[in-house]
């Protein structure tokens, strides 16, 4: 086994999670950062091989002081933050609550204590069963009232790999036999405090099946989250449902108000009597609006009253914090709708830009 190998068996802390939630091309472009830095850099930095190679690259980046652990702990809260998660929203239930909640600090103290402070925080071991804090902001780039917390969880899964039904094992008798796997689930836990109207609770969708398995990882995020805000009694959904309606009702491929900046294809309504109406194009790359009787049909029962239930978009817009994302799949669910699920890791920009069109000024 080369030395580099040996490092990659052996990568310690940050390392281990950058290489476990950032991809080749997001560490190769730091890389490329460090080489244009001097010359000695750029015959001493390598971004070749595969991703593994790139993380060896990097700590080695650090040590040789090409580069800052500071960086790296930046490319890892960019990998691992935005993106892939389903992003519930709350607003605080009165105004004790909104009072303790624009109090970063004092939300941190109840956390953790009289030992949190410069030096706590980050942290980037995961436990081996459940949920740990690992990183908490107090003041975020052009956004000094807002807060950020951070966990890592951990778990594991069975899955079956192959069944095996009816096996003679002689004398009358059978047998069945289930081959299943242990698969772990590393996921991680945000908690965004948008001031002063919100809090965003984004639970990890790593290897979820639907929405009700992401909405089962939620107790144990309200729980460690407890001793500061109480989410269940303190706190409301944030419904967009009628923002989420509004823009299927403005449709750029139905109304024609310029360039198209999203597509719909599959909605579900619910209308005034409770009912679920879903309108399902025959392939998923149709536009809700390319039948025109499926189009009046969604236009009908929007005008007698029916609301967005469950609306996937693709956004298609130009804007330069998209492009490197699009099509950018979001789905909007949950009940009330207060759920948006982000199908892929994207940057917090790319996030940031999506959340403002149905949260701004609630």
């Amino acid at each position: 086994m080369n030395e580099k190998n040996a490092d990659s068996v052996m990568l310690p802390g940050i390392y281990e999670q950058i290489n476990l939630q950032c991809n080749k091309d997001q560490i190769a472009e730091l890389l490329q950062l460090i080489q244009g830095r001097s010359n000695d850099a750029r015959k001493a930095v390598r971004r070749s091989g595969e991703k593994e190679d790139l993380v060896v690259e990097l700590k080695h980046a650090i040590e040789r002081k090409f580069a800052t652990f500071a960086e790296a702990v930046r490319l890892l809260q960019r990998c691992e933050e935005s993106g892939n998660q389903t992003i519930f929203l709350f607003k605080p239930r009165n105004s004790a609550a909104a009072g303790r909640l624009r109090n970063g600090t004092g939300v941190a103290y109840r956390l953790f204590g009289e030992c949190w402070g410069d030096g706590y925080f980050p942290k980037f071991e995961r436990p081996r069963e459940g949920l740990a804090w690992v990183d908490c902001r107090i003041g975020l780039e052009k956004r000094p009232n807002d807060w950020l917390l951070k966990a890592y969880g951990h778990t594991q899964r069975d899955e079956t790999l192959e069944n095996k039904l009816a096996i003679p094992a002689g004398k009358g008798k059978f047998k069945d036999v289930r081959l299943y796997e242990k698969r772990d689930i590393n996921t991680v836990m945000v908690i965004r405090w948008r001031d002063p109207h919100y809090l965003e609770v984004r639970v990890d969708k790593a290897l979820s099946r639907n929405l009700a398995d992401t909405i089962s990882r939620l107790p144990p995020i309200e729980e460690i989250l407890r001793p500061a805000i109480d989410i269940k009694r303190e706190m409301v959904a944030f419904s967009l449902k009628e923002r989420v309606t509004q823009l299927v009702r403005d449709r750029s491929s139905h109304s024609g108000k310029g360039p198209a900046e999203y597509r719909l294809s599959r909605i579900t309504v619910r209308d005034a009597k409770n009912g679920e109406i879903e309108f399902r194009p025959g392939d998923i790359a149709d536009n809700i609006d390319d039948a025109p009787a499926r189009s009046r049909s969604l236009d009908s029962l929007l005008n007698d009253g029916s609301e967005a239930a469950r609306v996937p978009i693709e956004w298609i817009t130009d804007e330069d914090v998209l492009k490197p994302f699009a099509p950018l799949r979001v789905d909007f669910e949950g009940d009330p709708v207060n759920a948006i699920s982000v199908r892929s890791r994207i940057s917090p920009e790319a996030l940031d830009y999506v959340l403002s069109k149905f949260t701004a000024n609630p």
